[in-house]
């Protein structure tokens, strides 16, 4: 077992002072005196607690505290940046960023306009047991998988943050925020002879411990799923008509037309931009695929974005056609087009890019059940164990699957994976199910930016002629 209590050179994040009131003055003066076209200051109270089993043992418990803030100076085309995590470097250091901007030498720069914003939001957590408690209560979630006959060994982690940020700008937004991140991730590793199984679930909220109580049955389902998985027949490959369920579909709206809507990678890829032009068809009438920041109670959504950019619901694909982009202040300018919010930074190391908050494929009128009696030979996939992409190229792993044969489940599978082209993929979901779920997507990693939260969902959808290995 590790237990980290503190991190060198960064101060309590349990401090009752107030992190702003200490450094409200040299803030005030920066913003006074800079010749900077424009400057923002990101403050970040943070406290963070990972608990992590491996098998049966307790294998991390650490509890950390850090106090820090981000700079970005812009001056023409350039930007500057700092990283500070002491209480009177604010000065030199956006003189700094205000320097190496202005070597840049850029004349001309993207950076679309934004109306001042003062607000304020957030809330305590109503229960937070004591860390003793939670690791009693993650042990006990942990034990129900390692008891389960058959299971060769568990994983479980959990990661809570809570944070105070304050996002100011020389354009006069002031945002201050309290939040609160808990996530609970859980895997259940089966084994006979050479065959080895995992089944994984999670939960997670912003806004309650409680919701994170009385998940036995839950954990239960899980070890069951890894040990039914060992008596699976391997997959057929082939091409196929599926069904995927919510959680697939979630993944799949997020992993293969998510990250190519984040306008900042986006507008440097002109063969993309050529695909990717507005208002051209993707799929049919019944096809909305959505990003929706707004949607407060879900991970990684919130009022404001990491500009002060308030977030929005942003239809990327709009009865089949391509209707939006996830932009930044500088993505939004650079292509002539509406802020969406979606500006978002890891922590007080990095600066906001583009990135997802809650992406899903809404609802449509079909019921799952009659999605498969329409199937002659062909597979219902639950589940996912991720995938991979390379622009509109995508592989994705099922946790678990079952065999269509006449309309009818049969036998269940293991090992399958589904591949294809995203754009063809899109235009053959034929039918979209009214089983609409929103859920916790975990973390998301974009480069060297990771971890952050993100949610993910949609229905159960219908693609007919699916790459199947």
């Amino acid at each position: 077992m590790k237990l980290v209590t503190e991190e060198p050179h960064l101060t309590d994040g349990g401090s009752e002072n107030d992190y702003y009131s200490e450094l409200e003055p040299l803030i005030k003066t920066a913003l006074e005196n800079t010749k900077a076209d424009y400057l923002e200051i990101r403050l970040e109270d943070r406290e963070t607690t990972d608990i992590r089993f491996r098998g049966r043992e307790l294998d991390d418990f650490s509890m950390k505290g850090s106090r820090g803030g981000f700079i970005r100076a812009k001056v023409g085309g350039g930007w500057g940046y700092a990283t500070f995590t002491g209480e009177k470097e604010i000065l030199s250091l956006c003189e700094e960023a205000e320097r190496s901007a202005r070597a840049i030498g850029k004349k001309e720069g993207f950076f679309k306009s934004a109306e001042p914003v003062i607000d304020s939001y957030g809330k305590e957590n109503p229960h937070n047991p004591s860390p003793e408690e939670k690791v009693k209560i993650f042990r006990d979630y942990n034990d129900i998988i390692a008891d389960t006959p058959r299971i060769q060994t568990s994983a479980l982690f959990y990661g809570e943050t809570r944070q105070k940020k304050h996002i100011i700008t020389s354009e006069g937004t002031h945002i201050e925020s309290q939040t609160l991140e808990m996530t609970l991730q859980w895997s259940a590793i089966a084994r006979e002879g050479d065959v080895v199984e995992i089944s994984s679930d999670m939960e997670a909220t912003n806004e309650d411990f409680n919701e994170l109580l009385e998940l036995e049955k839950k954990i239960e389902d899980t070890s069951k799923r890894a040990v039914d998985l060992l008596s699976a027949k391997p997959v057929v490959s082939g091409k196929f008509d599926i069904v995927i369920d919510p959680r697939l579909c979630g993944v799949f709206a997020h992993e293969a037309f998510g990250h190519l809507s984040e306008a900042d990678f986006l507008s440097q890829n002109e063969n993309l931009r050529r695909i990717m032009q507005m208002g051209r068809s993707f799929g049919e009438t019944h096809l909305n695929i959505i990003d929706d920041g707004t949607l407060t109670h879900l991970p990684g959504c919130y009022p404001y974005d990491d500009e002060g950019v308030q977030m929005k619901k942003t239809y990327l694909i709009k009865e089949g056609k391509l209707s939006g982009r996830l932009h930044n202040r500088e993505s939004a300018e650079r292509m002539n087009e509406e802020l969406s919010g979606n500006a978002r930074a890891v922590d007080f190391f990095y600066e906001p890019v583009v990135r997802m908050t809650c992406t899903y494929i809404d609802k449509g009128d079909w019921d799952p059940d009659e999605m498969i009696r329409d199937i002659d030979d062909g597979y219902l996939v639950q589940r996912s164990r991720g995938g991979q992409t390379n622009l509109e190229m995508f592989t994705f792993s099922g946790e678990s699957a079952y065999r269509i044969e006449k309309g009818e489940l049969t036998y269940p599978v293991r090992d399958l994976n589904l591949s294809g082209n995203l754009f063809e993929t899109l235009g053959k979901i034929d039918a979209i199910g009214k089983d609409l779920e929103l859920l916790p997507g975990g973390y998301c990693g974009k480069g060297p930016h990771f971890p952050l939260p993100v949610s993910f969902g949609g229905p159960s959808i219908r693609i007919r002629d699916t790459i199947i290995g």
